[in-house]
Formats: structure tokens, sequence, C-alpha cells
């Protein structure tokens, strides 16, 4: 018997067997079903809260209201937060010829902290990161951070994790923002 017959046959056999056994086959596929059923809707679900979550954040936190400043306004506004969130402002730096930081503060401890804030609609890139960690020296600063409404560039956080730098993206600034608004 030839390799292409024996295949045949085998086919055949699983065929017979099958159709022997047709309601245990059709049992178990409607069992399958039925769970990648339940897999799917239950992945939906956790989809669509993790959403509604986010959209419930979004709202309460008055991230909206910031994505609409100017820069400076989102300076401002930080100097704000901060000053909220017991950091004392130490410094607001001129709107140009900055040298890197928007914002010098010191936290709890007394760490002198340089701030890049960054108030963008797309993602903020490497050079913010690299302004920060030029600010340090200039200003005397023991610490950096960048502030943004948005979301770091992966180049960005490589750098920002290289230097120490403390990185705020859009969902912690949404936090802080609720944390002082629960105050």
């Amino acid at each position: 018997m030839k390799k292409s017959e024996k295949k045949g046959l085998a086919w055949l056999l699983l065929i017979i067997i099958i159709l022997g056994n047709l309601d245990i086959f059709i049992g178990i596929v409607v069992i399958a079903i039925i769970i990648v059923s339940i897999i799917f809707l239950i992945n939906l679900s956790i989809k669509t809260y993790q959403k509604e979550k986010y959209e419930s954040m979004v709202l309460k936190s008055g991230i909206s209201e910031v994505d609409e400043m100017s820069g400076l306004e989102f300076e401002y506004y930080l100097s704000l937060l901060l000053g909220e969130l017991e950091f004392k402002v130490v410094k607001i730096t001129p709107a140009s010829g900055d040298y890197g930081a928007d914002l010098i503060v010191k936290d709890q401890d007394g760490t002198k902290i340089a701030i890049q804030a960054k108030r963008y609609k797309n993602s903020v890139g490497l050079k913010a990161v690299q302004e920060i960690v030029a600010a340090l020296s200039y200003y005397n600063c023991e610490k950096g951070m960048v502030i943004t409404n948005s979301f770091l560039s992966q180049s960005a956080k490589k750098l920002a994790e290289a230097n120490n730098i403390e990185l705020w993206e859009r969902e912690l600034l949404m936090q802080k923002l609720l944390d002082v608004k629960r105050k």
C-alpha cells in the first residue's frame, strides 16, 4: 500500500469515527464555541471597564482643561498643583532663556528639583529630557522631572531612566490632579 493510499484510508477512518460519534463531536464543538464566547465576552468586559475607568478619570481630574492651556498657563498651573502637593515652589523661570527648566521646587525633604513642563498634544520627545538634564547643573538641583499632559517617546524614557529623571506622564498627572481634588 502506497503512502498516499494510507493517508486516504486514515482520513476515511477518521470520517467514519466522527460520523459514528457525531453527537459527541457536535457536543465538543458546541462546548468549545461556548468557552471561546465566554472568554471573548470577559475580555470585552475588561476592556470596556478599563475604558470607562479612564474616561471617568479624565472627566474627574480636569485634564481636559489642562489640554486647552497654553504652555505658560500650564507652567503656572503646575506651580499651584505642586504647592498643593506639598512642594515648595522656589522659582518660576522666565518664559524664554530658562536654561531647560520651567520651575524650581523643593520637596518635603528639601531636595531641590528642576522641572520641565510640556503641555503637548503629541508625544514629548528627547529634547525635553536633554533640557532638564542640562538644567540640573545650571540651577544646582539634585533632581529633575519632566511633567506632561501627554506621553513621552521611548527614546525620551530611556534617556530619563539613564539620568534618573522622574517622569509624570498623562495618567500620573491625572492621578495627582485627583489627589488634590480629594483633599
